[in-house]
Formats: structure tokens, sequence, C-alpha cells
């Protein structure tokens, strides 16, 4: 019980109602006080006190015989004055460890699913609420705490938690999850379900001193702490002799146990309970839909309704019917205080959700004597027996003879001589005359052990196994010898099963504690930023209100942590993994499941999501890097595109140099032939100038004859035309 000044017990803002809680009242109307409350509380804690304080004589012996402690004070005691060996070789201890340790390894996630599947908006809500749960669990230990609490439901028959909302670490508020010692819890010994979900109240008690108290209360109940000092029940139980001395043991009468509180402190209770009040179901006649009131506002409101019920239906024209139709229902409201002695000092509060904040796991039921109990008292005969023969063995080894012999006083010449002297090597024992024939000297008898004292023994240590069904040593493979693997898993299968009751216990505590958790995260939603997961795996979420006041169905998942099952994990993904891999479809997520430190899968886990984001680049600029081999790089590729295209302008560049230099010939032909005709045409005409007409026919032919070798030169340079176009293209 948290009892800081900022814890949620003494803070008035636990009462998450928009209006002060309700005081129970009487059937007069008249509220009951502080002290009442107190009263009716510390009645049903008396009520159940003898159920309890059985439950607590069981449960610490079973606690102490757990720890080694295998003898009673006063036995032990007895036994050191008169001689005899204490010694517990306590091998039942190793399956409470084992049960716990397979609780450690094999812990289940919560998830919180959305109702409505296919909303996405309802399942965001559900994946941040269900980070937001592990972040509170992650700040407060939980799981530890959760663990150290399933310890107690295997040494006692019942393990608790307790959830609040403190301020002392985190100045802005959190929800803390911790483990509540099993001796200072009360309940409704009425309740009859697993973790005592339908039990009317719980309680705790602890001692606190009346320097403290006072420093808390003093100043408004400074008077009722002085009258409440001494007072109250502890859980300090007698000791009690129950192994050796079975004939001096006598019953204890719980009612006269002592109190175990100082006269200087005094005895603070948290008390929980609900109160169940009336609510009325009626369909609505203006609405068509199903609503619901208070009974008193109900009545009310039907009374208004048969009064203008004819002047309804004339003005509404519809047939209204003759009274509503409503049913009654309970509902119930959950609320604590604190009080010390017989007197309130803090509350009522209500509780922020519809169930106590003290959580229960619950072991095998006793229906003698009306209380649980839990999986050690199942090895305490078997082991109580097995630590009476060891010790019994060793007594009559101790008290037996360790050889000797059993002489006559007048056997030995020197009888001091003869006493160092008997059992040395080589020595020479001298005797008187006539010793030896008459045999005055003898061996004294080697100790005998009781016939069968060994196998009783192994009887015992057999009987651990046999009681419980559960084998450590070989369900681990430390037995000693090859197992193959198919036989362990078949072991380990079958030790869940013998332990299903207990396990199924803390799955059913694991929802509850959950929804305790949830109800505690709404004060929590302040739009605040927080970090989820572990150290190579974080993510940043915001605690915004919405999804805080949904609705979620609370289901458990397998976990990660299980050996067994991330054995079975890797036998899967060496199958599927090549196929996605093959497939393009690497999956980071894939190595949260692999046998490999948190470190390394974080450098993998980069490594891959790196080489996506290249392949992804490469995919947007057109690339396909695959195949055998080094991959090429991008620098190798873009240089191999420079030179491609430098070879193509150098290509392009002499065809350029060639269609210039065939130009340029073809010019200088055609050039030089034209010159070379206007100077034949000059020539001509000034021949004809001097010839006359008798000359006119031997020119005429002549020109004939260069006209043909002008077309044939003209026909040619046609063809070379033609060919430089068919060259460049």
């Amino acid at each position: 019980m948290d009892l800081s000044p900022n814890s949620a017990i003494l803070n008035s803002s636990l009462d998450v109602s928009a209006r002060p809680p309700t005081i129970p009242q009487t059937e007069a109307g008249m509220q009951l006080s502080g002290d009442r409350l107190a009263l009716d509380a510390l009645a049903n804690i008396n009520a159940a006190r003898p159920i309890v304080d059985k439950f607590r004589k069981q449960a610490r012996e079973c606690s102490d015989f757990n720890a080694g402690h295998h003898f009673g004070d006063e036995d032990k005691r007895e036994m050191d004055i008169t001689g005899r060996p204490t010694a517990a070789f306590n091998e039942a201890q190793k399956y409470i460890r084992f049960v716990s340790g397979l609780e450690r390894q094999a812990q289940l996630e919560i998830q919180f699913l959305a109702r409505d599947v296919h909303n996405d908006k309802q399942s965001n809500a559900g994946e941040l609420t269900t980070k937001a749960y592990e972040w509170a669990l992650q700040n407060s230990s939980g799981d530890d705490e959760r663990s150290e609490a399933f310890w107690d439901l295997l040494e006692t028959g019942m393990g608790w938690t307790d959830t609040s909302y403190e301020r002392v670490v985190f100045p802005d508020g959190m929800v803390h999850l911790s483990r509540v010692p099993w001796d200072e819890m009360l309940w409704d010994i009425r309740a009859r379900k697993k973790c005592l979900e339908d039990a009317r109240w719980v309680a705790r008690e602890r001692h606190m001193s009346k320097a403290e108290a006072m420093r808390r209360w003093g100043r408004k109940h400074g008077d009722k702490i002085q009258l409440s000092l001494g007072m109250g029940t502890g859980s300090r139980l007698p000791n009690e002799s129950y192994l050796y001395n079975e004939k001096s043991a006598r019953p204890v009468d719980s009612t006269n146990w002592p109190s175990g509180i100082a006269p200087n402190e005094v005895c603070v209770y948290e008390y929980q309970w609900y109160d169940e009040d009336i609510v009325i179901e009626f369909a609505d006649p203006f609405e068509n839909k199903i609503a619901t009131l208070p009974e008193d506002e109900f009545e009310v409101l039907h009374a208004q309704y048969k009064k203008a019920l004819p002047a309804l239906r004339r003005s509404v024209g519809r047939d209204f019917p003759d009274s509503i139709e409503h049913n009654e229902s309970i509902t119930r409201k959950y609320r604590r205080i604190i009080f010390v002695g017989q007197w309130t000092v803090e509350g009522p509060y209500e509780l922020p959700g519809r169930r106590f904040t003290f959580n229960a796991m619950t072991g095998q039921w006793d229906n003698k004597d009306g209380h649980y109990y839990g999986f050690m008292r199942l090895l305490m005969d078997p082991q109580r027996y097995m630590t009476k023969f060891v010790n019994q063995v060793m007594e009559i080894i101790t008290r037996s003879p360790k050889g000797g012999l059993l002489a006559e006083s007048d056997a030995f010449v020197d009888p001091k001589r003869a006493e160092a002297e008997y059992g040395r090597s080589g020595a020479i024992t001298w005797m008187t005359p006539g010793a030896i024939a008459q045999q005055k000297i003898q061996d004294k008898p080697a100790p005998v052990l009781p016939q069968g004292s060994a196998e009783m023994i192994q009887v015992c240590a057999a009987m651990l196994r046999e009681t419980t069904g559960l084998d450590p040593s070989g369900v681990m493979g430390a037995s000693g010898t090859d197992v193959p693997m198919v036989t362990l898993k078949q072991r380990q299968a079958a030790s869940f099963v013998l332990l299903s009751a207990e396990f199924g216990s803390l799955h059913r505590y694991q929802i509850n504690e959950a929804r305790t958790i949830f109800d505690f995260l709404r004060l929590l939603a302040d739009d605040r930023w927080v970090r989820v997961g572990t150290p190579y795996n974080a993510q940043a979420i915001q605690l915004v209100k919405d999804p805080f006041y949904m609705e979620y169905d609370v289901v458990l998942g397998e976990g990660t942590r299980d050996p067994a099952s991330r054995e079975q994990y890797m036998m899967y993904l060496r199958e599927l993994y090549p196929v996605l891999s093959k497939g393009g479809l690497d999956v980071p997520e894939l190595m949260d499941y692999l046998p490999l430190p948190a470190s390394f899968i974080h450098k993998v886990k980069e490594a891959m999501a790196a080489k996506q984001e290249k392949a992804a680049e490469n995919a947007k600029m057109g690339l396909q890097i695959g195949g055998r081999g080094k991959p090429t790089s991008m620098a190798e590729i873009q240089g191999r595109a420079r030179k491609v295209n430098a070879d193509a302008d150098l290509t392009t560049a002499k065809a350029m140099k060639i269609r210039e230099d065939l130009h340029t010939s073809r010019a200088k032909m055609l050039l030089d032939a034209y010159f070379k005709h206007m100077e034949m045409g000059q020539e001509e005409r000034e021949r004809q100038n001097e010839m006359g007409m008798d000359g006119v026919r031997m020119t005429k032919d002549i020109m004939d004859s260069m006209s043909r070798e002008q077309m044939a030169q003209a026909q040619l340079d046609a063809q070379n035309m033609q060919s430089l176009r068919s060259d460049e293209e």
C-alpha cells in the first residue's frame, strides 16, 4: 500500500467523477459518518479474520519450509541441546524455482483489440493502448512484480499486486504496479471464483509508527491516532513445533495470538468495497432507443409522462404507450477509505474503474479449511520425512562406535603405550602373558544402519517427483544422459499440463491487471509524449484521451521470451525465410524471433532497412542490380555512361569532319570545272569571231563533245553526293 503524500490513496485527484463521492445513507436519509464507514469495514475484517489467520499460519509454514527452515524454534533448540544433527537438504525448493522460472521465461503479452476490426481508427487506437500498457509496465517493473506475486502463489496459495497512481519518481504522474506481501492482505471469505473476482471487499493492513501517522493525518485526526496506538492485529505468528516434537506440540488458538504491533505503532487499513445502485433501463418513447436513469429520476420522469400522456396523444397525433416499458438493473460503484483504529482518516474515494486496485491470483481451493493453498504444500510431506530420515541416519552414525577395542585392564603391558600404538602400522603392542590365548581383547562392532533407511531416503526423494509429476532435471535436459529433443519437448508440454491450474490463474489475473492499468491510464492521457519499446527498438507515442475511452477486448498472445517458443519459431524461419527472400520480402521484424543478442539483431535490422531504402532509390532511377558477384556501384555506372557518350561524340565529330572534307573536295572540283568551262567558252567565242561563219559547224561539234564530258562529270558528282548522304545516315 503506497502511503506516500503523493500516492493515489491520499490524492483526491484520484476521484475521476465530476461530483463528490456519494456517502451511503440510512433509511431516514441521514448521512453516515466516516467513523461508521470504518466500523462497517472493521466488522467485515473481523468476520473474515479466523479464515485469514488460518491461511496465514499455513502460508508462513510453507514460506519458512521453502526457505530451508525445516525445524521449529523449539525443536531446533532441543536438538542443539541434545547434540542431534539439524541438517536440512532442501530439495523441494528447486520445484518452486522451476515453476517460477517457467513463468519468467514464458510470459505472455497483453493486446488490446478493437471491437470493430475493420475500423482503422479503432485498430490504431488499440495499438496505441497496447503500447501505453507496455510503457506503464516497463516504468514500474511490472513484469518482475508480477513474477514475485506468482512466487507467492506457488508458496502460499495467493499472490497479490496493487495498482496505484504516484508522483514521487515521476512528477507528471505514473501508473505503479507493485507486489503486496501475502501477510498484509484480507479479503471477503465468501468469494469462490478464481482470482477472487466475486469478492465484495478487499483490504490491506500495515503497521505505521506514531510519528509518521501524525505527520500525515495528525493535523485533522491527531486525537484518533493517539487513541489507536497499539490497536489492531498483525501478521506475526507464534512458533509451533511441527517436525520432531509432535507429541509435545499443542494446537494454537488464533484468537489469542499476539498482535505483533508495538505500543507506539498504529495499524493502518486500506479498505476497498463496492456499493450496488439500482438503475432503470427503459425504452424511450420519444427517441425509440434504450436509455438508463437512476431509480428516483426515472420515477419522476414516469409520473410526468403519465400526466402529459393525453396532451401528447392529441398534439402529436400518434399513439403513445400507457406506461414506459422498463426493468431494473444493478450497477456497482467501487470506493475505498483509509482508517486507523475505528476512525476514517482518508476518503471515501471513488476508484477510477469498475474493479478493485488490489488484484489476486489464487491457487488450489481447500474446501475443508476454506482457503487456498499453494504448490509448496504438496512438497512438504516428502521433504519433511526425507529430512527426518537423513538426520536419523546421521545421528545413528554419529552416536555409534567408530572402530576400536574392548580390552581387560591387564591385557596390555603398558596400556597408555598400547592406546597410542594400536592403530599405527608396523608398531608392536606388547601384551601380558596369556592375554591373547584368553582373548582378553576384541574389536568393537561396526555400526549397523536400520534396514531400509537408505531405501526410505530414496523413496522420499522419488515422492517429490511422483507427487508433483514434475522432474526439473529431466525437463531441462540436465539429467546426465543424452535425451532426444522430441522427448524434452514432450516433457515440457506435460509439465505445462500439470501446472495448468496455476498458469490459468495467472492468465486470468493478467487480464484483470491489464484492465486495472487501463483505468489508470485515463488519468495520464494528457497529450504527453512517451517512449515505448526496448533501447534497440524504441518508439515515441502520444498519450491522447480518445483511445482510452473506447471498449477493447483484452487477449493474451504468445511472447518471444520463451526459449522453447523461440526455438520453434527458428525452425519455421529456416523454411520460410528463403522463400520470402527470393520473393523480395525481407521483413526485418522476423529477426526479433531469433535467439540472438538484442544489439546484434538491431544492427542486422538496420542493415536490412538500409538495403531496402537503397533498392527503392535504384528502382526510382530505373536501375536493377542483381545476379551473382559484386554489385556495380553507381559511380561505375555513371563512368560507363560518360564513356559511351564520349565515344558517340567522337564518332559524330569524325563523321562531320569526313563530310566537311568531302564537301570541300567536291566543291573544288565543281569550281575547277566551272572555271575551265568559262575559259573554254571565252576561247570559243574568240575563235568564232576570228573564223567567221565557216568555222561554226566545227565549233558546234567541239561544244557537243564538251557537253557530253560535262554531263558525265555531273552524273559522277550526283552519285558522290548520294553516297555521302548514306554515310551520314
